[in-house]
């Protein structure tokens, strides 16, 4: 297994630690609230809701789209 790839966000070439989303400066351009939501839900093997916050992340930063609630994990995920 690689010990490290590149960021999530498509035309970043940073290499980062397989540990990591996003490079430093990426994961910054996250709102905070939704920064968390992804490290909570990630952190809670809520994998359904944890895959929609890294999307709307990458939206986010991407610039494709305005921010939405962090999502949280639902009874049926």
């Amino acid at each position: 297994m690689s010990k490290h790839h590149s960021c999530a966000i498509p035309g970043c070439n940073h290499m980062i630690p397989a540990s990591r989303l996003m490079c430093r400066d990426h994961w910054f351009e996250v709102p905070g609230p939704l920064r968390h939501a992804i490290n909570s839900t990630w952190k809670n093997g809520e994998i359904g809701a944890y895959r929609r916050n890294v999307e709307e992340a990458v939206r986010v930063v991407s610039g494709t789209e305005p921010a939405a609630e962090p999502e949280a994990e639902d009874a049926a995920d």
